[in-house]
C-alpha cells in the first residue's frame, strides 16, 4: 500500500524560498548605491537558499528511502526484504514504520531459521542477533512514534511472539498493548489482547 510522504510541504517551501531568492538582481547589482525597498539583501538571500538546499535534501533523502521501503514490500524473499528494508532506514531512519516493518521481518527471519532442522551454529548466531533486532526495531519504532497505536500494537505483538524465548516478554507485551488501547480504545484488538 502506498504511504503518504510529507514532500509536498517541504517542496512549497523550496519554491517559496526560490523566489524570494531571486529578488530584484538588477536592483542590487547596480552601481547606485541606494537599494530599493523592495529588493532583497545578500545575507538574506544566503540563508534562505541554505535552508531550501537543507529542505531539498531532507525532500531527496525522504523519496529516495520511500523507494526502497516500497521496494521492499514488493519483494518476494525475506532475506530480500531485510536487505532492502535496511537500505531505507539507512538512508533515512526517522521514519517508525520502517522499524516497525523491521521488527517484523527480523522476528521473522529468526523464526525461519529456528524451524530449521537441524539448526546449524551459523543461523543460531544470526537467531542470536535477529531477535534482539526485533525487539530494538520495534522500541524504535514507538519512541519515533510514541502517539500512534500501531507503533504499540506492533511492539506488543513482538514480545507476545517472543513469550517463552525472552524474559519477562509476556510483561512486556501487555504492557505495550496497553499503551497501544490508551491511543486507541475504541480498537477491539487491543482489548483482545
Amino acid at each position: 500500500s502506498a504511504v503518504f510522504l510529507p514532500l509536498p510541504l517541504p517542496a512549497i517551501m523550496c519554491f517559496i524560498g526560490l523566489l524570494v531568492i531571486s529578488g530584484h538582481p538588477e536592483n542590487i547589482e547596480s552601481d547606485d548605491q541606494t537599494e530599493p525597498a523592495d529588493a532583497v539583501p545578500l545575507t538574506q538571500r544566503a540563508v534562505v537558499g541554505i535552508i531550501c538546499l537543507l529542505l531539498l535534501v531532507i525532500s531527496c533523502q525522504l523519496l529516495v528511502s520511500q523507494f526502497f521501503y516500497q521496494k521492499a514490500q514488493n519483494a518476494k524473499e525475506p532475506l530480500q526484504v531485510y536487505q532492502t528494508l535496511q537500505i531505507a532506514i539507512n538512508i533515512y531512519h526517522n521514519i517508525y514504520y520502517y522499524h516497525s516493518l523491521m521488527a517484523d521481518v527480523s522476528l521473522s527471519l529468526a523464526d525461519s531459521l529456528a524451524k530449521k532442522d537441524p539448526i546449524e551454529n551459523n543461523d543460531k548466531i544470526l537467531m542470536a542477533k535477529l531477535i534482539p533486532q526485533a525487539i530494538n526495531e520495534a522500541k524504535t519504532a514507538v519512541k519515533l512514534s510514541p502517539t500512534t497505536a500501531e507503533s504499540y500494537e506492533k511492539a506488543g505483538i513482538i514480545y507476545k511472539n517472543l513469550i517463552g524465548v525472552v524474559p519477562e516478554a509476556d510483561k512486556y507485551s501487555l504492557t505495550y498493548f496497553q499503551q497501544a488501547t490508551i491511543f486507541n480504545p475504541v480498537s477491539p484488538v487491543y482489548q483482545s489482547q
